[in-house]
């Protein structure tokens, strides 16, 4: 399953061991997940490093070993009325190449969206692991 993780999300691993977001990438291997993000989301966190600790950049120079790096997209083949510009590039990526978008980011995509955009599942970490473990499709990694 292709997981595209949106800025918010990659911060969230990085700043914290224990929390959802670092569950899903330390999960990915062993459930057969692969991590996605586009240059425009990697640009965006760059913006954003100066301000991680020394164990946050530790944990972004290993979490970006994991994430497979897919092409921006900016034209879609479908219908599209999605006003906030700084995400659109986002969507429009996580749509192309994943199943789902794990976001931190409910006001701008779950309320405006809902928790699916066409075949795009919108999740937060945390509900993405609540549904993967529901369905008994969730591996949990050994320490």
């Amino acid at each position: 399953m292709n997981l595209y993780l949106d800025t918010s999300v990659i911060i969230s691993a990085c700043r914290s061991s224990t929390g959802a977001a670092r569950l899903v990438c330390d999960a990915a291997g062993i459930n057969q997940w692969r991590l996605l993000a586009s240059p425009y989301g990697l640009a965006e966190l760059e913006r954003h490093l100066d301000a991680f600790t020394e164990e946050a950049r530790s944990a972004w120079r290993a979490l970006r070993m994991k994430i497979q790096v897919v092409e921006d997209i900016i034209v879609f083949d479908k219908p599209l009325v999605f006003l906030k510009t700084k995400d659109r590039p986002i969507l429009l990526a996580a749509a192309t190449w994943a199943e789902v978008l794990l976001t931190h980011d409910r006001s701008d995509f779950h309320r405006r969206l809902g928790r699916s955009f066409y075949e795009l599942r919108i999740r937060t970490p945390s509900e993405f692991i609540d549904e993967m473990r529901a369905a008994a499709a969730f591996l949990t990694p050994q320490p």
